[in-house]
C-alpha cells in the first residue's frame, strides 16, 4: 500500500519562503528608489531643457532676454501705476514672456501685460482675465520628484506651485534716496516714487534673467560665455522654518515658488546663499544679511546632494551643494571677467 504524497508546505518551510522573499524585497527597494530618482532627474532636466530652448528661441524672436518682471528692490508685488514709467517695469515673470515658447500661445495671446497677474478683469469680455490664466497649473514648471507643499490648501490660489526658478545672480538690498537698509525703513513703495530715484535704487543683479530696469540684455550681455552662465535651476518646496501669517499664523508652509510672479523667491533666485539652503530668515530676525541668508532665495532641491540647472548655452547639468560658493556666485553672474576659481 502506498502512502498519498503530501500536499502544501509545512510551517518552517513557508517562514523560510517568507524571509527569503522579505530579503529579496530589501535589496530591491533601494535599487527602485534610485531608479525612481533617476527617472525624477530626469523629467526635471527635460523641463529645464525646454525652459532653456523657449529663452533661446524668444531671444531669436525678440533680440533680447526677457526681464525677469519689475523687482526694484527685490521685494513686493508690482503695481499697474508702474506701467506708466515708460516700460520701465514689467509687472510679470520671465515665465509668462516665454509661454508662446513653451506651447502654450494660447494663453500668451489672452494675457493683458498691463494688468497685474492676478488682475480679475476681462476687457474683451470672454471669460479670460490673467486672473484665470495665473491660476493655471503647467506641467512643464512643476518638477516631479518635488514634494507636495505642506498645508496646501492655504496658498493664495492665484499662484500656482512651480519648481523652477530664474537665476538673478548676485543682489543686493537697497533703500531709496540715501537711506540706510534697516528691518524696519526700507522703501518699497513704488506707486509713489518718481523714476530717477527708481533707478537710482536699483538691485545689483548681475544674472541672465533680471529686472526690465537694467536695460535691454541680450546673450552678448553674457561676457563670460553662455556655457558657464546659470540660467534657471530647481527651486523646490523645501523650506524651514517659514510660516503663514494673519489668520493661519504659525501654521507651516515650505515656500512660495509659483511661474507667476518675478521677484526674489517666488520666480527669480540668487547665488548670494550656497545652493540647498533651506531655512528661513525674516528681515526681521536678519536685518542686514537677510537676502544673503534666508533660503526663500537659494535654488534648493530634494534631489540628494544638489540641483539641476538649466545654462545659457541650453545644456543641463546636476551641479553638487558641495560647490565652492565663490565658483557657485562666478556661474551666477553674465559678466565676470575672471576664470572660474575652481572645478565644478
Amino acid at each position: 500500500m502506498f502512502r498519498r504524497s503530501r500536499a502544501g508546505f509545512t510551517l518552517i518551510e513557508l517562514l523560510v519562503v517568507i524571509a527569503i522573499i522579505a530579503i529579496l524585497i530589501g535589496l530591491l527597494l533601494p535599487a527602485i528608489q534610485k531608479v525612481r530618482e533617476a527617472a525624477a532627474r530626469m523629467a526635471s532636466q527635460n523641463n529645464l531643457k525646454q525652459i532653456g530652448l523657449a529663452i533661446h528661441n524668444y531671444h531669436s524672436a525678440q533680440e533680447r532676454l526677457p526681464a525677469n518682471g519689475y523687482a526694484v528692490h527685490g521685494t513686493g508685488h508690482g503695481y499697474p501705476g508702474d506701467v506708466d514709467l515708460g516700460g520701465f517695469n514689467e509687472l510679470h515673470s520671465a515665465f509668462i514672456t516665454i509661454l508662446p515658447y513653451l506651447e502654450q500661445d494660447a494663453w500668451a495671446k489672452k494675457y493683458d501685460p498691463k494688468y497685474e497677474p492676478t488682475d480679475t478683469r476681462d476687457d474683451d469680455g470672454d471669460g479670460v482675465s490673467n486672473a484665470v490664466i495665473t491660476k493655471t497649473n503647467l506641467k512643464v514648471f512643476m518638477s516631479p520628484a518635488m514634494p507636495q507643499p505642506s498645508n496646501a490648501d492655504l496658498y493664495n490660489a492665484n499662484y500656482p506651485f512651480a519648481s523652477y526658478t530664474f537665476c538673478r545672480g548676485q543682489f543686493t538690498a537697497r533703500t531709496l534716496g540715501s537711506g540706510s537698509w534697516s528691518a524696519t525703513s526700507p522703501d518699497f513703495s513704488t506707486q509713489t516714487v518718481k523714476f530717477a530715484n527708481l533707478k537710482a535704487s536699483y538691485t545689483d543683479d548681475d544674472g541672465m534673467i533680471v529686472s526690465n530696469h537694467y536695460g535691454k540684455q541680450t546673450f552678448l550681455s553674457v561676457t563670460k560665455g553662455l556655457s558657464q552662465t546659470l540660467m534657471a535651476g530647481d527651486m523646490h518646496y523645501t523650506l524651514k522654518n517659514y510660516y503663514f501669517t494673519g489668520a493661519n499664523a504659525n501654521v507651516p508652509r515650505t515656500g512660495k515658488t509659483t511661474w507667476v510672479l518675478a521677484h526674489p523667491g517666488f520666480g527669480s533666485a540668487t547665488t548670494n546663499l550656497p545652493m540647498n539652503s533651506h531655512t528661513y530668515y525674516s528681515r526681521a530676525s536678519r536685518p542686514t544679511d537677510w537676502y544673503e541668508t534666508s533660503g526663500e532665495f537659494a535654488f534648493r532641491s530634494v534631489h540628494p546632494s544638489g540641483c539641476n540647472f538649466v545654462l545659457g548655452d541650453g545644456s543641463v547639468r546636476f551641479l553638487r551643494d558641495s560647490i565652492a560658493l565663490d565658483t557657485y556666485r562666478w556661474l551666477g553672474s553674465r559678466n565676470s571677467s575672471l576664470p572660474p576659481p575652481s572645478d565644478y
